[in-house]
């Protein structure tokens, strides 16, 4: 990038000054997590150029002040010299003789410099007028420049989770055609809900952020000058979390004069009567919202299981409101037929071309650290054919090579690991890394540090925790902001599957189990001291986490404030606590959820305990509360089927009441 700002006016170059301060802040928040001695390469190189990028413009800035007519030549010569001595004290500075000898001279040009444009008494006028000139211009331009940031700083608070999607869009590489075919579909006033669908890995989640940072660089409109969205909103479940009531939450938060409707909306009765409340608040204010990774919703019919999620996208395929919807999902949201005609499809098939592919990999590795950018189209190319130009194995692919004795060549001389590149890349792992990655994936939603301390340190007392996130997120594992970490679907399957015997890798690649051990293990029998905990165990443990957070009764007004309790039944379930599940769920579900209007999501949390209780007045508890529930939403045989469940149950125990 130039360095060269004389071509900007003052407003814009002190725009560009404060985002350039806006991103060296960040990066150095980054960099605080790494010892000096662990600081990547990569992240000191963005720090030097931001750097370097400050001086220039404080230099630009500097020259300004002194006067908008051209130098005399004669002064021009002496700030030429002046510069020189200045790079060389800057290249020379552990030599402690030549440093001594540079300054002796620059201080000389200096004093020659003074001279010249004291001679030069118009000059001397000029600067003089034209530094006070500068001054006034300056103190006008920072009142539309700041004008101009708590413009921008109002955009930030209409964007939700933007610090979640940073991504380099220079770093984005082809999908030509499927990003004009996205914003073609965002500029369709038939169109309101466009499904991005691909294989795990395609770039799906890369290309809806692309998207959203493509309309907020436009104004937060979907083509330049066009009619701005009021707000962007990115949810995910993998990495921010997912629900009906989080969107809710975000609503009111970045729609303050709807605030109090929304907060409230809980009160309209079922999903239903929320979702027209909802619309009905906002159907006038144009909403663009991103969700992502939406097949770890959907049961296998490709139904949302979210209740409201499940009636908000129903509704929004209709063209009765000015939001628009982008899905992304491994396969498609099945929705009702006379409303596909206000949807879209667009469909991943392919992965990157071979071109784009090596640019990208090239990308990642800058410094040519894995000897990647000097393998040759012979070798790589065959790679990249195995694996399909899929980005997030790309991706792993490079991460591999930083993490092991691997070359290119290797790799491609061994098929099996390049067809189980996720499980490869986890087997140079340390345990200690496998373990944090295992308990992210059981974790389900992005990680808190305390959460995975809780969940590992009774198991792993010595497990170094900060080291090992930080270089974890260093070699592209897992995802680090702010103070959340999480983990791509794909290394989470790979870190479930893995508890239980070696699988296919990367999921969508194959389906076939790997029975023998495949040429990439590298690590051998582990220390019994560091031993894994297993799926079920670290379930256990992050229920007992969310227990410790739960809040006062008396603090419960919405069905946020009962998150820790949800959360809880849903990991006892996994851990096949079904009894204590069906505990924690029974003192919300009667006097809170059903009387909020959420049987949907009472059906959801209970039909996974059916059959596994053991307990006789849980099991007539679960069957009354389920009669209810199916009753409340209409399903009057399923009411019926689970009342007379309950009463042969209670006939059983004695109990006629």
């Amino acid at each position: 990038m130039s360095n060269d700002y004389r071509h900007l006016d003052d407003v814009q170059l002190l725009s560009i000054q404060e985002q350039v301060r806006t991103n060296l802040a960040q990066v150095e928040l980054q960099r605080a997590q790494f010892g000096d001695q662990n600081e990547p390469v990569p992240l000191a190189n963005q720090i030097a150029g931001f750097i370097a990028q400050l001086d220039a413009i404080t230099a630009e800035l500097r020259r300004r002040a002194g006067g908008v007519l051209p130098d005399p030549p004669e002064l021009i010569a002496i700030r030429d010299h002046i510069a020189t001595f200045e790079q060389g004290i800057q290249h020379n500075a552990a030599v402690a003789g030549l440093v001594e000898r540079f300054a002796g001279r620059l201080a000389e040009l200096r004093l020659q410099e003074a001279e010249i444009i004291a001679r030069n008494t118009d000059y001397a006028a000029t600067v003089r007028q034209a530094a006070a000139t500068a001054a006034i211009n300056l103190e006008r331009g920072n009142v539309d420049y700041h004008n101009n940031v708590r413009q921008q700083r109002g955009n930030r608070e209409r964007f939700v989770n933007r610090r979640l999607i940073e991504l380099d869009r220079a770093l984005f590489r082809d999908r030509l055609r499927e990003r004009t075919q996205v914003m073609d579909c965002l500029n369709d006033e038939q169109v309101r809900v466009i499904q991005v669908i691909g294989t795990g890995g395609m770039g799906k989640t890369a290309l809806a952020c692309w998207i959203m940072l493509t309309v907020d660089a436009q104004g937060f409109a979907a083509q330049p000058g066009g009619e701005p969205f009021h707000a962007l909103v990115f949810r995910s479940h993998t990495s921010t979390g997912l629900s009906f009531e989080m969107l809710v939450s975000d609503l009111a938060r970045i729609c303050p004069d709807h605030a109090a409707t929304l907060n409230e909306l809980q009160q309209a009765g079922d999903y239903v009567a929320q979702v027209r409340a909802l619309l009905d608040a906002l159907a006038d204010v144009p909403i663009l919202l991103v969700l992502d990774n939406c097949e770890t919703l959907m049961d296998d019919d490709g139904l949302i299981r979210d209740g409201g999620l499940a009636v908000l996208l129903d509704e929004l395929m209709t063209p009765n409101h000015r939001w628009r919807v982008i899905l992304t999902s491994r396969r498609e949201v099945r929705a009702r037929a006379n409303r596909t005609r206000n949807s879209r499809t667009v469909t991943l098939r392919d992965g990157l071309p071979y071109a784009d592919a090596r640019d990208f990999m090239h990308d990642l590795d800058p410094d040519d650290t894995t000897g990647i950018c000097a393998t040759p189209d012979t070798v790589l190319k065959p790679i990249v054919e195995r694996l399909n130009g899929r980005p997030r194995l790309l991706e792993t692919f490079v991460h591999l090579l930083k993490n092991s004795t691997y070359t290119p060549a290797d790799l491609l001389a061994q098929p099996a690991t390049l067809d189980h590149l996720t499980e490869a890349s986890h087997d140079w792992l340390t345990l200690d890394e496998r373990a944090i990655l295992r308990a992210l994936a059981v974790f389900g939603v992005p990680a808190p540090r305390d959460a995975l301390e809780y969940l590992l340190l009774p198991a792993l007392p010595g497990l170094p925790l900060d080291a090992t996130l930080a270089r974890l997120a260093r070699i592209g594992v897992i995802t680090h902001t702010t103070s959340m970490f999480s983990l791509h679907a794909l290394d989470a399957e790979v870190a479930l599957r893995d508890a239980g015997g070696r699988g296919s890798g990367v999921g969508d690649q194959g389906s076939a189990s790997v029975t023998s051990p495949l040429p990439f293990h590298r690590h051998q029998a582990p220390d019994p001291r560091s031993l894994i905990p297993d799926p079920q165990t670290l379930h256990r443990r992050t229920a007992e986490y969310y227990a410790q957070r739960e809040l006062p009764r008396e603090q419960w007004r919405t069905i946020s404030d009962l998150a820790p309790q949800l959360a809880r039944v849903e990991h006892l379930t996994a851990a096949h606590e079904y009894d204590a599940a069906a505990d924690v769920l029974g003192a919300i579900d009667f006097d809170y959820l059903l009387l909020w209007g959420y049987p949907q999501r009472i059906i959801a949390l209970r039909e996974p305990l059916q059959g596994n209780l053991t307990r006789p007045w849980l099991q007539m508890d679960q069957a009354n509360m389920l009669g209810l529930c199916y009753g409340d939403i209409g399903r009057v045989r399923e009411a019926i089927s689970h009342y007379e469940h309950g009463a042969a149950i209670a006939k059983q125990q004695g109990d006629r009441g």
